[in-house]
């Protein structure tokens, strides 16, 4: 009799610390799971912004510019790449593009990695007064030889004369996009992906984002994104953030019914630029 209690003593020890195993063990793997998915969207955004079209801007939550050099979220050019080359509607090669032309033949080289423009796309048209045109519209893209070519409609005017007939009107392809952090509850919030930007964009509708990562915090009493510039003149924009491993439902412990409940503190410098130096007189 005693050695079948010491037995099923020992038994029920060895079972405790089996179970307790298995629970630290799978808090492990959802902590590190919730991190990593945290670290790879923010790696995503520094990508987009390092490699971004154009100077990124700071927004509100709805989108506004952001006064000062703090804010909720962060606005950036996603480049597509180019040259596209702008051409009359009717396709003529020496045929000028007027200033209020909306509708124009683009061609571009798949083979260098160009693809046919979407609608909510914009092209930054290589002219003097720089126009930004917004896709309305694309029709079915054709290919002679190594060349496609499309026909599109853009919601601005090109605003001046492009004379193609005297030189080549190319374009460069960028996407507006956004990365907005809104707070969800009482105390985390989400990170926001607007992945295209458009002129009817609505920032409160839930179809025109994506809740990239939950459960974030601010760090310390620093804002989200802050764009400076240092003495020596390098402008830069950073995040910063407390990624909690709460909130992420894909990861909730079913046996406990709980997520858990580290944190990450994040600090990345996104972008970075110095304007180089003039040239020599």
């Amino acid at each position: 009799m005693v050695a079948t209690v010491l037995v099923g003593a020992v038994g029920m020890i060895m079972f405790s610390v089996m179970i307790t195993t298995m629970k630290l063990s799978t808090k492990n793997v959802v902590t590190n799971l919730s991190n990593h998915h945290a670290r790879q969207t923010l790696d995503r955004i520094g990508e987009i912004v390092r490699y971004a079209q154009d100077t990124p801007v700071l927004i509100n939550a709805n989108g506004t510019t952001a006064s000062g050099g703090t804010s909720d979220g962060l606005f950036v050019k996603n480049s597509q790449g180019g040259p596209y080359v702008f051409k009359n509607s009717n396709g003529q090669a020496d045929a000028d593009i007027p200033a209020d032309a909306k509708t124009f033949n683009v061609e571009f080289a798949t083979a260098a990695g160009l693809k046919a423009p979407e609608v909510g796309d914009f092209f930054s048209v290589a002219l003097a007064t720089q126009p930004q045109l917004e896709v309305v519209s694309v029709g079915n893209p054709t290919v002679s030889g190594s060349i496609s070519k499309v026909h599109i409609t853009t919601r601005q005017a090109l605003g001046e004369i492009a004379k193609v007939s005297s030189y080549t009107a190319w374009a460069s392809r960028y996407r507006k996009e956004a990365f907005i952090f809104v707070q969800s509850g009482s105390t985390y919030s989400d990170l926001r992906h607007y992945g295209r930007i458009t002129a009817t964009t609505d920032y409160t509708d839930s179809s025109s984002y994506k809740v990239v990562a939950s459960g974030f915090q601010k760090l310390g009493g620093q804002p989200w994104f802050t764009i400076g510039v240092t003495v020596d003149g390098t402008q830069s924009a950073t995040l910063r953030a407390l990624a909690r491993s709460s909130n992420r439902t894909e990861y909730v412990e079913s046996s406990s019914g709980r997520t858990t409940l580290t944190s990450m503190p994040i600090q990345i410098k996104l972008w970075n630029y110095k304007a180089p130096p003039p040239p020599a007189s």
